[in-house]
């Protein structure tokens, strides 16, 4: 249903919440889940790789390029183990420079600016909630809503359990897709995905950094997605021991994507998200990764 101020007017509806994420978190989510992970390979990818020009080469400085160069030597055995080789036909190896850059300009939910989704101002809203603090949040919105007790027994570690398993359950769902299950089926292995997921944890922040993945000598789907939760599990278990390892590999990989943007496309980024950053207090999200990345006065950013 859209947007009725008739409909949608403060004596129906009192309280009215938005919950934002910082931009630069929403982005790099957005890769891991979308383009990373095999959810937009058949759409928003392959369209991407079909823009290259006709003499694209791979930048090789790039650290996701080498990963992908890497995991194409033993995933991609067909395609003489380059990952280049296969790029047209499956989309699967855009890097996160090529998709900030080239998504720039899509009008698309999983990444634009959440004010142009959901106007604060149109909606006259009464609350924002932040993720980065959510329950904290929500615990507020919910008590002015006499519905504080659906937090009551709130488990932010189980939470991430949670999320885990859905991701998991999802990807491996989605390469069976009616309309896409032939596509899937010559783009990537029961295995590959698996590594995939290992890795988009990994750069989450939800599992052990130091431990690394196994890949199993069986090829048979289920048998591979069932390895692949109990090698999470254990992860988990062991980042649980020492969280403030998970976040430093978390903040690591934001710092290293973020480092493949030349200048001139982050100060076009931050733009972008120029009302975010400022309607929803991420001014100094924004200010500490321009300065780590470019060691620059704030005057300089725009």
């Amino acid at each position: 249903m859209s947007f009725s101020p008739k409909l949608h007017n403060p004596d129906t509806y009192p309280t009215r919440f938005l919950v934002t994420r910082d931009p630069f978190s929403r982005l790099l989510s957005a890769y891991l889940d979308k383009f990373y992970l095999v959810d937009f390979w058949a759409s928003e990818s392959k369209r991407m790789v079909n823009k290259r020009p006709a003499n694209w080469t791979a930048c090789g400085s790039d650290f996701l390029r080498v990963h992908f160069e890497k995991m194409a030597s033993r995933f991609d055995r067909q395609n003489n183990g380059s990952a280049t080789q296969n790029e047209t036909r499956c989309g699967k190896y855009v890097t996160f420079f090529e998709f900030v850059r080239d998504g720039f300009a899509r009008k698309e939910p999983h990444w634009m600016p959440i004010h142009e989704i959901c106007n604060p101002c149109l909606l006259n809203v009464t609350h924002v909630a932040r993720m980065e603090s959510f329950t904290e949040d929500a615990r507020v919105i919910l008590a002015k809503m006499g519905m504080e007790h659906i937090l009551e027994d709130s488990d932010h570690d189980q939470q991430v359990d949670d999320d885990i398993q859905t991701i998991i359950d999802y990807n491996f769902n989605r390469t069976h897709a009616t309309e896409l299950a032939t596509f899937f089926e010559k783009c990537v292995t029961p295995t590959e995905l698996a590594f995939r997921l290992w890795h988009n944890f990994r750069w989450r922040g939800y599992v052990d950094p130091d431990v690394s993945y196994v890949i199993p000598d069986f090829t048979l789907e289920s048998r591979v997605k069932e390895d692949l939760i109990v090698q999470i599990a254990r992860a988990r278990q062991s980042g649980l021991s020492n969280p403030a390892r998970m976040k430093q590999a978390k903040e690591e990989f934001r710092d290293k994507a973020f480092q493949t943007i030349p200048k001139e496309l982050f100060q076009k980024l931050t733009r972008k998200y120029s009302f975010d950053f400022k309607l929803f207090g991420y001014e100094d999200v924004r200010d500490r990764l321009f300065h780590s990345l470019f060691q620059l006065e704030g005057s300089d950013m725009v």
